[in-house]
């Protein structure tokens, strides 16, 4: 695992919630190993904590060999190169998955057992989050908050794949999950792995946080606050407003990062309900054609960084999908880079440039 060239804050806390009698939620937070994991469980007789503990557990475990190790990389079934610290910790994430399934399908009293993980790791100047199921993992950057993760629930999936005009699912399909720990004998995480700022807060969370508290309203106690202070204050208001599940939150902060911007706290207020994405976003953009083997739109590139960027669109890209971009410059000629969907959410997708030379990068920089 490759030592980050940062400085790092971090608080957690779990908490039974009001309505519980139990807490099936686990959690790891290190800023020596520089990862962050929450995993809610599910299942009776108490079976979601047994899965939610093994999977926090076996990541821990898996984490702790080396980069090079191999094990659980064979699982991965992603196309697009990954990085070795994103290798890693998807292994984990696939390891995790075989002991919890192997343990529901062995023991009669832990059948149907399984639980939600999202992770995050900071490698060198990057952030690699992963998860698998509806516990978000949210980035506070520039007074702005964004989901990192990707909800597998059937909600957000319908949302992201849907035209504007389509009837949104009902409640009900809130919390029917797609993807889940344990269930099968494999799954498939999403992931991203981007370029920390100095500044950039992480919130990771359970649903029963998330469900009580709008990101917005994250946001505003996070800034209000700051990390020593946000866990208390954040858990405090969920259960003021029901406490109805476990809450478990982990607050990260980048105090120190090559990379400097001015921290979220001191940043402008976030933009009013109904802002639009380029707002949203911070500035215009870029336009940029995307092409894949199945569609052709224009779009505006965001977010620019030598890793690639953000893209809004609800056309129903998957990850790891092979997509062609295309700018014009400002002499009339094109710039093609090839690059793949790393991530995605119900407001775009996050692409990954597969190769892209220091001059190309300045080219793209200038018509920003």
């Amino acid at each position: 695992m490759t030592t980050p060239s940062i400085a790092v804050s971090s608080c957690a806390m779990t908490d039974v919630g009001r309505k519980r009698d139990h807490n099936e939620d686990a959690f790891f937070s290190s800023d020596d190993n520089f990862l962050y994991v929450v995993a809610d469980g599910m299942g009776g007789h108490k079976a979601g904590e047994v899965a939610s503990r093994i999977v926090v557990e076996t990541i821990q475990d898996r984490m702790r060999q080396p980069t090079d190790n191999v094990e659980g990389a064979e699982l991965i079934k992603t196309p697009e190169p990954l990085s070795g610290e994103a290798t890693q910790l998807l292994a984990a994430i696939h390891l995790a998955n075989q002991a919890v399934h192997h343990m529901s399908s062995s023991k009669d009293d832990f059948k149907g057992m399984g639980c939600t993980v999202s992770a995050v790791m900071l490698a060198d100047t990057r952030i690699i989050a992963a998860n698998v199921g509806d516990s978000p993992i949210y980035l506070i950057r520039n007074g702005e908050i964004e989901m990192l993760s990707v909800l597998h629930t059937y909600m957000a999936e319908h949302a992201a794949l849907a035209p504007p005009d389509a009837k949104p699912l009902s409640e009900k399909y809130r919390h029917m999950i797609t993807r889940a720990m344990g269930v099968k004998a494999e799954v498939v995480p999403s992931h991203c792995d981007i370029q920390g700022l100095q500044g950039d807060i992480i919130i990771i969370c359970s649903d029963g946080l998330s469900d009580k508290l709008s990101p917005n309203e994250i946001l505003a106690v996070v800034k209000k606050y700051g990390v020593a202070k946000a866990c208390q204050a954040l858990v405090a208001l969920a259960n003021k407003r029901g406490g109805d599940d476990n809450i478990t939150v982990i607050v990260l902060h980048l105090e120190e990062h090559p990379n400097r911007v001015g921290a979220p706290e001191t940043a402008s207020a976030p933009p009013a309900a109904g802002a639009d994405d380029d707002t949203r976003r911070g500035g215009g953009g870029i336009s940029v054609d995307v092409d894949s083997e199945e569609t052709s739109q224009s779009g505006t590139l965001h977010e620019l960084n030598r890793d690639g960027g953000f893209i809004p669109t609800t056309d129903p890209y998957s990850v790891g999908e092979a997509i062609t971009l295309t700018f014009s410059d400002r002499d009339g000629s094109t710039i093609i880079v090839e690059a793949t969907v790393a991530g995605r959410d119900p407001k775009g997708i996050r692409v990954q440039f597969s190769e892209i030379t220091e001059a190309l990068l300045q080219r793209l920089q200038s018509l920003s």
